[in-house]
Parts: C-alpha cells; sequence; structure tokens
C-alpha cells in the first residue's frame, strides 16, 4: 500500500490536530506522521523548515494564478498541471536546501536567526512570475503566519487579535530592511539578464 511509504506532515492549524483527524493518520501512516499531536512533532514557527511553506505554496501559486484563471474548473487545472510538471531534479534541489537550513539552525543552536541563504535553484522563468519579487509572499505571509499561530489560537476571535497585533508590530525599520532586499533581488535579476537565478541571497 503506498501509504506505508510515504511520510505526511501537516501544520498546527486546529482542524489538522483534532483528535479524529490524528487518530485517522496515525491509522493510515502511523509512526511516519509530521504533526503537532503526533509521534514526530512538528517544528516550532517552522515555516523556514517546511518545503511546503518556503517552497511549494509560493512556487504554484506564481505559475496557477499566471493566466488569471476565471473558473474554478480553469484553476484546478492549472492547479493539476503545475503539480504534475515539478521534476525529480527540483525536488531534489528542494531537499538540498532543506538540509542547509537545519544545519542552519544546528549551528546557530538556536540562535535568533538575522541573515538566511535560502539557495533555491528556480529557472528565470520562475522568478519573472513573482514569488521571489513580492514583499507579501516572500516576508510577510511566512513572517506573519509563524507568529500568529505561536499560540495556537483557538477561536476566530483569538486568530484575528494575532492577526492584527502581528501586523501592528511590525516596524519601519523592518520595512526598510524588506525594500532594501527587494532592491537586491531586483539587481540580481537585471545583472544576471534573465539567466538562471544558481543562488539567492535572502538577507531579511
Amino acid at each position: 500500500m503506498m501509504s506505508r511509504k510515504l511520510w505526511f506532515q501537516q501544520d498546527g492549524a486546529t482542524c489538522h490536530t483534532a483528535r479524529a483527524t490524528i487518530d485517522l493518520l496515525k491509522d493510515t501512516f502511523g509512526d511516519r506522521l509530521i504533526s503537532g499531536f503526533g509521534p514526530v512533532n512538528w517544528p516550532p514557527r517552522s515555516c523556514d523548515l517546511t518545503p511546503l511553506d518556503y517552497f511549494l505554496w509560493g512556487y504554484v501559486k506564481s505559475l496557477v494564478y499566471a493566466d488569471k484563471p476565471q473558473t474554478l474548473d480553469h484553476l484546478e487545472d492549472n492547479i493539476r498541471d503545475v503539480i504534475a510538471d515539478i521534476r525529480p531534479q527540483m525536488l531534489e534541489k528542494v531537499i538540498e536546501n532543506w538540509t542547509s537550513r537545519l544545519d542552519y539552525i544546528r549551528t546557530s543552536r538556536g540562535s535568533a536567526m538575522p541573515e538566511i541563504i535560502f539557495k533555491m535553484f528556480w529557472t528565470c522563468e520562475l522568478a519573472s512570475r513573482s514569488c521571489d519579487l513580492t514583499p507579501l509572499d516572500y516576508f510577510l505571509w511566512g513572517y506573519a503566519k509563524s507568529l500568529v499561530y505561536a499560540d495556537k489560537p483557538q477561536t476566530l476571535d483569538h486568530l484575528e487579535d494575532n492577526i492584527r497585533d502581528v501586523i501592528t508590530d511590525i516596524r519601519p525599520q523592518m520595512l526598510e530592511k524588506v525594500i532594501e532586499n527587494w532592491t537586491s533581488r531586483l539587481d540580481y535579476i537585471l545583472a544576471s539578464r534573465g539567466s538562471p537565478m544558481p543562488e539567492i541571497i535572502f538577507k531579511m
């Protein structure tokens, strides 16, 4: 059975960690479950350690909406096509990047990470579709999510309060760094004249 060879990983959204959900996942995947309340615990504030967050969602979104789908069927077709077109070579690069991130965290012994080097081997075609050029994608969503869910909000009001607090707490100095980073990304793409981007340095 395919599930005996697969690992399943999910974040800490309360619908994911409800007892009935966890019981079902344990029955299906056994010890190969990475989740809060699962056999292998979900790492705290893990958007920088999870390929789904630091690669897949941004990559898929940048391509799925490229032709501005107008119907649900069109959107679903785009999602299927983009996922089906992900090649093993790309996944190998993603995993290489993941081990580099783990090495960074081990070396820092859990200290604050003022600079993270994200070596993603994406083509210029992907870069042109903006997930690496849009502060909302390369900074805000991951940053906000890592803090909004830190105390595991149990109600919609709690979640909304967390979102407001996190957004309100973003200081001008942080935004200045984001813009500096953005101009560095633009300079990188202009200097490469559309060639593949073997290494992008994300200084946040």
